[in-house]
C-alpha cells in the first residue's frame, strides 16, 4: 500500500509499480517494489522537494548484497488507486538519505526503513552560485530552477518588483531559491511559496492568494 501525504496530512492512495535502487557501485538496479508494505510521500508548502519513508521485507539480503552506504539513488513509479487504469504515472527520483531501522521479524527477513530526499536537493547541494541576476524574484527563483536543477520551475503569480538586482552570496541552488522567495510578494502583498507537488514533475512558485483561491480537492 502507497500513501502520499502533505503537510495538511491528507492522504491518498497509489498503486505503486516500480521501487528501483541504482547506485554508482552497481552495474544493475534492484526493483524492490513487490517487497514494498509501506510509502509515505511528504509535500511540504515550505520545501522545494518532497521526502519519502519506504518499508519493505528484506528477505534476500538486499541491504548487504547492495552495500547500502547511503546516496543510492530510488526511482519509483505509481499511479491512483482509484484510478489505477486510466491514470497519468508519476515517476518521482529520490536520494537515500539513510537506514531509518532494521528489524528481524523471521530468521531470513528483516523489516528495513529508509528515508529519502527528492533528487534534485541532492544535485542541489553540491553546487555553489556566487553571480548576480536581474529581474522580478520569481523569474530569477524559475531561472536558477531551470539552469541548476533537473527540473523546469513554473510560477503561477505576478510579483510586485520586477526590476530586482541582486547578487546570489555562495549558496547552492535551492538555498537561494528560498532566500530569494523571502523577498517576493504580490501587488496586493501575498507571498510566495516554491513547492515540489507529488502529481506534476515541476517546482511551483505560485502566491498565496492562488492558493487560497484554488478548489480543494
Amino acid at each position: 500500500m502507497s500513501t502520499a501525504s502533505n503537510a495538511a496530512e491528507q492522504s491518498s492512495e497509489y498503486h505503486l509499480i516500480e521501487a528501483l535502487i541504482t547506485s554508482d557501485r552497481a552495474t544493475t538496479g534492484i526493483d524492490i517494489s513487490r517487497v514494498v508494505n509501506a510509502m509515505m510521500i511528504y509535500e511540504h508548502i515550505e520545501k522545494p522537494y518532497l521526502t519519502m519513508t519506504l518499508s519493505f521485507a528484506d528477505e534476500e539480503n538486499i541491504v548487504q548484497d547492495f552495500d547500502f552506504q547511503g546516496g543510492e539513488k530510488i526511482t519509483i513509479r505509481l499511479v491512483e488507486t482509484e484510478e489505477v487504469n486510466n491514470a497519468s504515472e508519476i515517476r518521482k527520483d529520490f536520494v537515500i538519505d539513510k537506514i531509518v531501522k532494521s528489524e528481524k521479524i523471521e530468521e531470513r527477513r528483516e523489516n528495513v526503513v529508509i528515508h529519502c530526499t527528492e533528487y534534485h536537493m541532492f544535485e542541489s547541494i553540491v553546487q555553489n552560485i556566487n553571480k548576480s541576476f536581474t529581474g522580478s524574484p520569481t523569474s530569477i527563483i524559475e531561472k536558477i530552477i531551470n539552469t541548476y536543477l533537473s527540473k523546469k520551475a513554473m510560477v503561477d503569480g505576478a510579483d510586485s518588483i520586477q526590476d530586482m538586482k541582486v547578487i546570489i552570496p555562495n549558496m547552492n541552488p535551492i538555498e537561494a531559491a528560498m532566500w530569494l522567495k523571502k523577498r517576493s510578494t504580490t501587488s496586493d502583498g501575498f507571498p510566495f511559496f516554491v513547492y515540489s507537488p507529488l502529481g506534476i514533475d515541476n517546482i511551483v512558485i505560485r502566491d498565496l492568494d492562488k492558493m487560497l483561491s484554488q478548489t480543494v480537492q
